[in-house]
């Protein structure tokens, strides 16, 4: 059996430091193998299989992302440090999960494999950042044509369904009959993105981040559910007669992103060497 260090959060004038530690009950897998994958490919795939974890030609940096809950939108902004060769690389990981274990993820058992097989070390900190405040766009907190609340949320809907793949037909419908959850981010239109969604403003914020260049964060005070579509000009054959995202906000969801300087924290990874082998 391999023993990996476990990831321990010790607060330190309100910054949480995290250092690799190896106590006799630190969750890790049964066994774990980290080859390199150099085959030049684009294509990943990461899944926890019945007993198991498995991960092919993953980013580093996507690995460290998913061990520690950062969303794939913001890993730009709450990941920094760490040599960036090295977070690029890809690797396969196989990894068996010791047999009392339930199945599905267990992400304590990746963040310590991390720590074990790649010396890293990581800590959270609140930094000065500029970023952009979502805030209500009107004066008397009037919400946009197609932002409204809703008793619908995608995420419940997706778990309810599983197994059962949504589609335009079998969807649930927002109140303008048109049908959410089956895919939240569409190009039905050349130039132009559709996002598409129910559920709380967090979730719109993750859609919208991904075609920024700063971290949102939620200023509106909204709470509860709600369901929009967002349609804005985008990619490099941007459709002319489409508003920019910041303007499509306003005007389609009655939101303004403010840009301000505000705290906000992030991952910084202390050390991260390549792989010891298996």
């Amino acid at each position: 059996m391999i023993r990996h260090a476990v990831v321990l959060v010790a607060f330190v004038g309100g910054v949480a430091v995290l250092s690799g530690q190896a106590p006799e009950d630190a969750p890790q897998f049964e066994v774990a193998s980290v080859k390199p994958n150099n085959s030049g490919d684009t294509r990943s795939m990461m899944a926890w299989p019945k007993g198991s974890f498995s991960a092919t030609n993953m980013e580093l940096r996507m690995l460290i992302g998913q061990a520690y809950g950062i969303p794939l939108q913001i890993q730009r902004f709450a990941l920094v440090g760490g040599p960036d060769a090295l977070l690029s690389a890809r690797f396969d990981i196989q990894a068996r999960l010791p047999q009392t274990a339930a199945d599905g993820p267990h992400v304590p058992m990746l963040r310590t494999l991390l720590a074990e097989r790649f010396k890293l070390r990581i800590r959270t900190e609140s930094r000065p950042t500029p970023i952009y405040a979502l805030t209500l766009a009107r004066e008397d907190r009037r919400l946009g044509p197609d932002l409204r609340p809703s008793t619908i949320d995608c995420n419940a809907e997706r778990e309810r369904g599983r197994g059962e793949r949504l589609t335009p037909e079998n969807a649930p419908r927002d109140a303008r009959g048109r049908p959410l959850c089956w895919g939240s981010l569409q190009f039905a239109v050349p130039g132009a993105q559709t996002l598409t969604n129910a559920g709380p403003i967090a979730d719109l914020i993750r859609a919208v981040q991904a075609v920024t260049d700063r971290p949102i964060t939620d200023a509106t005070g909204l709470t509860g559910t709600f369901e929009w579509q967002l349609v804005f000009a985008s990619g490099a054959q941007a459709n002319a007669d489409l508003p920019s995202p910041f303007t499509a906000l306003q005007e389609q969801l009655g939101l303004r992103l403010d840009a301000r300087t505000g705290p906000y924290d992030v991952l910084v990874i202390d050390n991260l060497e390549p792989p010891t082998p298996d």
